[in-house]
């Protein structure tokens, strides 16, 4: 199981949503933060944490893992 956070200001058209919102993904080989936020039909993601490290969009997940979404920095996120 993948744990994911990410700010509502992600999502399309989330204006009555506020703060961080949170989904859990199973875990398969080969799942990357891209195509996880990509079945989450998010907005601009302007970066990525795994497990609180930097990480890119492509980087393979691993059972366990925490994933958070962060916007550009920028007002309303």
């Amino acid at each position: 199981m993948i744990e994911v956070n990410y700010h509502a200001a992600l999502k399309i058209n989330a204006s009555s949503q506020k703060g961080m919102l949170f989904a859990k993904f199973e875990y398969y080989p080969g799942i990357t933060p891209r195509k996880i936020y990509d079945q989450l039909n998010l907005d601009e993601v302007g970066f990525v944490t795994i497990n609180g490290r930097l990480a890119n969009g492509d980087d393979p997940l691993s059972d366990g893992d925490m994933l958070e979404l962060h916007c550009f920095v920028g007002g309303g996120c």
